[in-house]
């Protein structure tokens, strides 16, 4: 799909406010030349009239009128009677009776008129302007109205230049302006390293915050991808060698008879490490590359933890470990595929790294926030400070010969972390090294 460039935008629409303020300017200004024009017109025919009046005055009517004609206006003096007495148009004494032009009829009754009515002498609509004088005849100015228009209509070329200038020179500042605006933008895009150095304005500074923020987690993803791989391909080749020299000396007769069953179980035991670690390996990356939130529905924590029990009670006998599960309700929002892993497998670990004898409670509640939370606690070797920040971590184990001999893949307690964090969940550590562990898991009640 094409799409206009940030540039182009800028561009068009400064172009198009441009030209939107100069049509709007240009028809303000010629509505205002058209009524400024006409006024003049208006004004300049009731001065020539004002001009020719007292001249006429002066001279007591003995006045030659032929000196005061012109193509632009008619000269035309009336006598009360409505008599032509001047016209310099035509002949007067082919005119006829004026009296009733209602420009006369105003200015024998008030002294002087203006009025634009269509003219029968010209055949055009026709602006008048006519004084009194004192000795009773009316003296007369009229103009065309379209010759009234005429420098208005002159300077109508005039404008349409000056708007194909104005144009022009818009198009030319909006490109100007646009490049100078986008210019360090696109320096701040060729050196993302540096972004926050290069921020040309103070509202990119989010954006380049952001931007910063993604790479940073990208690389830290980055890191996390290799190290998981580098991780991957150790613990699947740990067992797989086993497998491997077990499988050959049995194949090349290496083995004698009786140990035949005995390097048959290892295998077995081998193998049985593999697809879980291949298990989890799986369920980590179907978390990692899921696209939408788990499925919810109504859950209540107690029941999640007495199956759980229910599940690991054979395995928490042959460890000689006693496993409690107790609480009251705790209903929550959840996922149950997600919780019953989640509880597996801290169940899990807290046997796993128990103590012949010990125990594992698990407990389930609502504290006084109105948060369900499962607690898993136990009274075995417990973890080193300098190791509980990072126990959380794929493959991360404290003891790594505890860890092998007790079948652990180290992927546990990183897919619990993954799953509460897309439960929303909140997880809470407390151990002390040769006392034990307790891990509780906080969830948002269900309404």
């Amino acid at each position: 799909m094409h799409r206009t460039s940030m540039e182009n935008k800028i561009n068009m629409r400064l172009f198009f406010m441009g030209v939107m303020g100069m049509a709007l300017t240009a028809v303000i200004i010629l509505l205002f030349f058209r009524s400024t024009f006409y006024a003049q017109a208006e004004a300049n025919i009731e001065q020539i009239v004002d001009v020719i009046s007292m001249t006429y005055e002066q001279q007591n009517g003995q006045i030659d009128l032929r000196v005061y004609e012109s193509e632009e206006y008619r000269l035309t003096l009336i006598a009360p009677n409505g008599e032509v007495l001047f016209e310099s148009k035509g002949d007067p004494l082919l005119m006829e009776d004026h009296s009733t032009r209602r420009e006369v009829m105003d200015a024998i009754k008030n002294g002087s008129a203006q009025c634009t009515r269509h003219s029968s002498t010209m055949g055009v609509d026709t602006y008048y302007a006519a004084v009194r004088l004192s000795d009773g005849n009316i003296l007369r100015i009229a103009q065309a109205v379209d010759a009234m228009w005429n420098m208005y209509d002159k300077a109508i070329p005039v404008i349409g230049v000056v708007v194909i200038v104005i144009l022009l020179v818009s198009i030319l500042l909006s490109y100007l302006l646009t490049r100078q605006l986008i210019t360090p933008i696109i320096r701040m895009g060729s050196d993302l390293e540096n972004i926050d150095e290069n921020i040309p304005y103070p509202e990119l500074e989010p954006f380049a915050d952001s931007l910063k923020e993604y790479q940073l987690r990208e690389r830290q993803n980055e890191k996390q991808r290799k190290e998981f791989t580098a991780n991957v391909s150790h613990e699947l080749k740990t067992p797989l060698t086993s497998i491997s020299g077990y499988a050959e000396m049995l194949e090349y007769g290496m083995c004698r008879p009786e140990d035949v069953k005995t390097f048959g179980g290892r295998i077995h035991a081998e193998a049985a490490r593999l697809i879980t670690l291949v298990g989890d390996i799986i369920r980590l990356t179907q978390m990692d590359e899921a696209d939408a939130p788990p499925n919810l529905e109504k859950i209540d924590l107690a029941h999640v933890a007495a199956a759980a029990a229910d599940r690991l009670d054979l395995q928490a006998e042959k460890a000689e470990v006693t496993l409690m599960a107790r609480g009251e309700s705790a209903r929550m929002m959840g996922n149950a595929r997600m919780l019953e892993e989640m509880v597996y497998n801290l169940c899990d670990n807290a046997i796993r790294y128990n103590t012949s004898g010990g125990h594992v409670w698990l407990t389930t509640g609502v504290d006084i926030r109105n948060r369900a939370y499962i607690e898993v606690k136990d009274d075995g070797i417990g973890i080193p400070e300098s190791h509980q920040s990072r126990i959380f971590e794929r493959f991360y184990r404290v003891d790594k010969s505890h860890s092998r001999a007790t079948g652990g893949t180290g992927l546990g307690l990183a897919i619990v972390k993954h799953a509460a964090s897309l439960l929303g969940g909140e997880i809470t550590l407390e151990s002390k090294e040769g006392i034990g562990t307790t891990i509780t898991v906080w969830f948002p009640a269900a309404e």
